[in-house]
């Protein structure tokens, strides 16, 4: 629960090795590989932790991931949670 509650500042966050950090790393290049142009250092960082199949498994995987994102923003899909059950007064007092 800790790293996915600090996932969003991985970098900063030392409770991530150096494996998660090459595949986090990864996964962030790939994802903005407009911007990125999935550099080498990313890649050689993989290298060192995983075989070119391991790597071309989680680059499809970000890849299909990142596939349904952009499926779910440009169909304007709204996420399932009934709001009314978040806003029961039994909901704010469970939190």
């Amino acid at each position: 629960a800790q790293q996915l509650d600090l996932l969003c500042v991985w970098r900063e966050a030392q409770v991530f090795s150096a494996r998660e950090r090459a595949v986090i790393a990864w996964a962030e290049a790939i994802t903005l590989v407009s911007q990125t142009g999935a550099p080498d250092d990313d890649y050689n960082a993989m290298r060192q932790f995983f075989t070119e199949a391991q790597i071309a498994g989680y680059t499809l995987a970000a890849v299909a991931i990142n596939g349904w994102n952009r499926l779910v923003l440009t169909a304007r899909t709204v996420h399932p949670v009934d709001a009314s059950a978040a806003t029961a007064p039994d909901a704010v007092a469970a939190a």
